[in-house]
């Protein structure tokens, strides 16, 4: 989670106060190039916008002699041709038409791209890329920016949550050429009443990038697919600013029903184990599992280890455990350097899932160079670009850094920002993605890694992963040390940056740096013998014991746990676990290679009875049974502020209504499943239950 309000990427749009010296209508234009370990293999092109590279050439640099405009992947470059290497080389000042368009056309001769361009117009930055591929076009067009220009940059709402209040937060840039000092932040679901968040007393320069989140949660009460429009006005009191065209950022979020809390019924009930899925659908020593964030897919992702030889794969079950599954096996393109030995897999709330790679170096030639990849869960991007592998597009992995070879487990904890247990260097390590690549490509340079040095963690061989989950509510962290028999919780909010400029490993990065200060300690000393699956829901904690197939259910309420029981699955190959949509247990065993759920009847208060029984005849509820909505009658009189929960028949929180100080509430049913329902009403001090049937 972050912790700070405003983001700085100083590399981005800044003013150096040139003095154009080209004829009326037309501009200054310079390019900054900067190469990265092998500047030979770049031959660079500007033309007038739709021309091919070299038709109507006006100007260009880099290998022409051995790259050129068909040179790309020929990988026939060499040292002493065009440029240097890590060098910057500013060309130009070019004069061009103003108002007109022109591409660049960047040509790489190994075709893994590299250099960075900046493309300035009357010396401000309009532009920064990274080409990448054996062939990368840019298109520009020659104009100052705007005076007043504020973009919604990010619009960072989950694309996959849940039913309750949602938070609102977005990230704005400064485009313009003039400091913005104040402007509104306005957000409407599906075009519906709109709320703003007025703010002042602010000073961002060109090309500084802020974020904040919006006061006002949005209450998601129902299920489905909502548009959420984010947009800037009224900027520095401006009604508008000077271009509309990046104002407003609309994203389409899907809402799902929570998981249900009944883990409790596996204290008191019979518990039963079903095979979902086996080596017929090509599960293959699985090591971890994970659900598609949204949970009304019951879309269940099964990571398999393979070899150093072939690397691993995914086995994705729709509507899993349902009759209508169906089982889909994917092998990347390059799974052999990407998805290699993987041990653990994680999703985001944006749908991007990632893996931890448990190989030593993901090259396979006696170096380092492994850490996670990140993908999408798009099976039109994954498993598809890149497969076979080209100049282009290697794989379809979405970004991959390498610092951390060996990983033995991730956890997911906002956008594309993951922890990662690190036992090469026996540290846990957080990894932020940021932006990724693009499917196959190569820049990495946005990445940024930070190493918890003080949080010392070992494995015990290559075989056993060491899952771990992060509690996103309380930022409490907990992986399994299966070496020590433990399970180790940290605090992913402690800790301060105590070197923000530790040498880099493998490659460029926009930041690298140790966190020390950070509350971490033994949170789970006795009754595990190799630990190893983790997950939890709510104030509780699930955690696996390789060594005899236990799954150990814990009470995490207060700072020591309690075991509430012990779910014996009997299972020789114990590996991931997971709490599935419906609310119960599900695991793998690598031995078996099998996908398994672990069923109970969930004991769920289905009575009417009353906690008390005088707020309960005040309070009324009709229609009932209704179709679409139920109207709730309170009494305001007597009792102040109520909270209103709705819960479905398998006891899960589906909506809720906090500090109600209204005599009566309307709540619409009409996108729930017909079917009982029960509806709680609360006060400081009491409570009441009621039934309600939608038909």
């Amino acid at each position: 989670m972050k912790s700070f309000i405003l983001s700085f990427f100083t590399a981005f749009f800044f003013y150096s106060f040139s003095v154009a010296q080209c004829p009326v209508g037309e501009m200054e234009v310079t390019l900054e190039i900067s190469t990265d370990n092998w500047g030979y293999e770049t031959y660079w092109n500007l033309v007038p916008s739709g021309n091919a590279c070299g038709v109507g050439t006006l100007y260009s640099g880099g290998n022409s002699f051995q790259v050129g405009c068909s040179g790309g992947g020929q990988r026939d470059a060499t040292v002493g041709n065009g440029y240097g290497d890590n060098i910057t080389i500013t060309e130009g000042p070019f004069c061009l038409s103003a108002g007109a368009y022109f591409d660049i056309h960047i040509i790489d001769d190994y075709g893994d791209g590299g250099p960075n361009f900046v493309v300035k117009v009357n010396g401000f930055e309009m532009m920064q890329f990274a080409a990448s591929g054996s062939a990368t076009s840019l298109t520009f067009q020659v104009a100052e920016p705007p005076q007043l220009d504020l973009s919604t940059h990010h619009n960072f709402v989950f694309d996959y949550t849940i039913l309750g209040d949602v938070d609102i937060k977005a990230e704005f840039m400064n485009m313009g050429q003039s400091n913005i000092t104040s402007f509104d932040f306005n957000y409407a679901i599906e075009g519906g009443a709109t709320e703003t968040y007025s703010l002042s007393g602010l000073n961002i320069p060109r090309g500084e990038e802020v974020e904040f989140t919006h006061p006002i949660l949005w209450n998601a009460s129902a299920t489905g697919w909502f548009d959420v429009d984010v947009w800037v006005s009224n900027v520095n009191g401006q009604v508008s600013d000077d271009n509309l065209s990046n104002d407003h950022n609309v994203k389409s979020v899907n809402i799902s029903i929570p998981q249900p809390d009944i883990l409790n019924s596996y204290i008191t009930e019979p518990y039963t184990i079903e095979e979902i899925a086996n080596s017929s659908d090509q599960v293959n020593h699985p090591r971890d599992l994970d659900f598609h964030p949204q949970l009304s897919k019951k879309e269940l992702w099964i990571v398999n280890k393979g070899t150093e030889a072939t690397g691993g794969s995914t086995v994705s079950l729709s509507n899993a455990g349902e009759p209508n599954q169906v089982a889909n096996y994917v092998q990347d393109g390059n799974a052999w350097h990407f998805l290699s030995l993987p041990t653990a897999i994680a999703f985001g709330e944006n749908g991007n899932w990632a893996n931890s790679t448990g190989v030593l170096d993901a090259n396979h030639n006696g170096g380092t160079f492994t850490g996670p990849a990140l993908w999408s869960s798009d099976f039109s991007i994954y498993g598809v670009i890149g497969n076979p592998p080209t100049a282009d597009y290697n794989g379809s992995h979405l970004d991959m850094l390498h610092g951390s070879p060996l990983c033995m487990g991730i956890a997911h904890v906002e956008y594309n920002t993951y922890f990662v247990y690190d036992s090469y260097n026996k540290e846990i390590v957080k990894y932020a993605f940021n932006s990724d690549h693009g499917p196959g490509k190569d820049d990495h340079d946005n990445g940024e890694i930070y190493r918890y040095s003080e949080v010392f963690v070992e494995r015990d061989g290559i075989e056993i992963p060491n899952h771990m989950i992060v509690d996103k509510a309380t930022g409490w962290m907990y992986f399994a040390d299966h070496k020590n028999s433990r399970v180790v919780r940290m605090d992913i909010n402690s800790g301060t940056i105590s070197n923000p400029n530790l040498p880099e490993i493998n490659e460029t990065l926009a930041v690298h740096a140790e966190v020390t200060g950070v509350d971490f300690g033994t949170y789970i000393s006795t009754g595990l013998t190799t630990p190893c699956g983790i997950d939890l829901l709510g104030n509780k904690l699930i955690v696996g014991d390789y060594a005899n197939g236990d799954i150990l259910l814990y009470d995490i309420s207060n700072s020591t746990p309690t075991l509430l029981t012990t779910i014996n699955t009997g299972a020789t190959g114990l590996m991931g676990i997971k709490i599935g949509p419906e609310g119960r247990i599900w695991y793998v065993d690598a031995e078996e290679n099998t996908v398994n759920k672990i069923n109970v009847t969930a004991v769920i208060d289905t009575s009417t009875s009353i906690t008390d029984q005088e707020l309960a005849d005040k309070v009324s509820v009709y229609p009932n049974p209704t179709i679409n909505n139920v109207n709730v009658v309170l009494p305001l009189e007597s009792y102040g502020e109520f909270e209103i929960n709705l819960y479905n028949s398998l006891g899960a929180r589906i909506a809720g209504y906090l500090k109600i100080n209204e005599s009566k509430l309307s709540i619409n049913l009409s996108n729930f499943e017909t079917g009982i329902y029960f509806l709680e009403v609360k006060t400081e001090t009491s409570k009441t239950l009621k039934k309600i049937v939608k038909e």
